[in-house]
């Protein structure tokens, strides 16, 4: 669910319509959801200041409201196979973690709970399509990665070598 603002004098109803159904188990087919992370963009909330310290590639992002209230964010990077997801936790004292959703297995990775796993998964299927047109659009970061991955690996090796 996209957070409303209130302006007082500007009809905001029909801008701030949720991308999905509330109820992720709703036939209603969704509208594109993600959009490109601005992290300057981002307010001050518990979501949002865990989306500023994720320490990997952002390549799109999209925050939306489990039906018990809780808050998430869908993460696409540079991988073409998992959807990360911040949520809460189920700790006494809940934090915000990133949980991995492998959209090719339709699995957690590690066999994580994941509190809302149910309807987490749902709104991935949901917009499933959606998801994979972004990561086919990251493919040029990927490679990137990889480079500098390879890169990294050389200098180790020599530094192992030269010692």
């Amino acid at each position: 669910v996209i957070e409303k603002k209130e302006y007082s004098n500007i009809d905001t109803s029909k801008a701030f319509q949720q991308p999905f159904a509330k109820n992720a188990n709703s036939p209603q087919k969704s509208c594109e959801i993600f959009k490109p992370l601005d992290r300057d963009s981002l307010g001050e909330s518990s979501l949002e200041n865990a989306i500023k310290i994720y320490d990997h590639t952002i390549a799109y992002y999209s925050i939306g409201e489990l039906d018990s209230g809780t808050k998430y964010a869908l993460i696409i990077g540079t991988s073409d196979e998992w959807v990360n997801v911040i949520t809460l936790n189920w700790a006494k004292n809940t934090t915000y973690e990133v949980y991995g959703f492998s959209i090719k297995e339709n699995r957690w990775s590690y066999g994580s709970k994941v509190l809302g796993a149910p309807q987490l998964r749902e709104v991935i299927k949901n917009n499933l399509h959606e998801i994979k047109q972004k990561m086919k659009t990251q493919e040029a970061a990927r490679k990137e990665k990889e480079r500098k991955k390879k890169i990294l690996a050389a200098e180790e090796e020599k530094e192992r070598q030269e010692t």
